[in-house]
């Protein structure tokens, strides 16, 4: 979209003679930005983000500004193509640890 920043100065007309100044669609560059937050999340964190670790980790935007934009906060991880790259470590109990913690 260009504007012709002429038609919104209280000058006479002729007065300001500039060129006509295109306006981005910031719409798309404000998500790739949130996008670009989850990912900088992941590798920072090493997980992929939830709403409440969000919150807590005082990351910008905010999650209900993520929520409002993407439809909710999972799709907008998803969209993110954020990788998971920890998973929750499983420990096997050993067959001793099992009975002792019995008694």
């Amino acid at each position: 979209m260009v504007v012709d920043l002429s038609s919104h100065n209280t000058n006479p007309p002729g007065v300001f003679d500039g060129t006509p100044y295109e306006l981005r669609d910031s719409s798309d560059d404000r998500d790739e930005e949130a996008l670009a937050a989850m990912r900088a999340f992941v590798e920072e964190f090493e997980v992929r983000p939830t709403a409440e670790a969000w919150t807590a980790a005082g990351m910008t935007p905010s999650e209900k500004t993520i929520r409002r934009r993407f439809g909710s906060f999972r799709s907008a991880v998803a969209r993110a193509n954020a990788p998971a790259l920890v998973c929750s470590p499983t420990v096997p109990k050993s067959s001793t640890a099992i009975g002792e913690s019995r008694l």
